[in-house]
């Protein structure tokens, strides 16, 4: 975990390294993430039916594409189906994407924070 949480702060490509001053503001936040739950699913439509926005977090895989969104990503889109589309466009698939081998699952997490620790 310690890895990970390197990882995320200096190495991810997606983002400039966290620096010193920024580093004295971090407050670190923990989530351990449930079992992952497959959806079995005929369309778009049924598997945003069968999701809870705001307590699933979801694991889209088709191939060698992959995204993962924790469930407090649902509070950056104002309709599941931008939720979907995001999650296809960040597993570097089109936004419309559609097959029979995309396979999605549903997890829930228990999330612990430095700042409710501390006030």
């Amino acid at each position: 975990m310690r890895h990970n949480a390197v990882a995320a702060a200096f190495q991810d490509p997606r983002f400039a390294p966290l620096t010193k001053e920024e580093f004295a503001d971090v407050i670190i936040d923990v989530a351990l993430l449930s079992k992952p739950e497959s959806i079995r699913f005929s369309s778009e439509h049924d598997a945003l039916m069968q999701l809870k926005p705001g307590l699933d977090g979801v694991t889209l895989k088709c191939d060698t594409h992959r995204a993962t969104f924790l469930p407090h990503a649902w509070a950056d889109f104002p309709h599941a189906q931008r939720f979907s589309r995001t999650s296809q466009e960040q597993a570097g698939l089109p936004e419309d994407f559609w097959s029979i081998d995309l396979k999605l699952s549903r997890f829930t997490i228990q999330k612990w924070s430095e700042k409710e620790q501390h006030g």
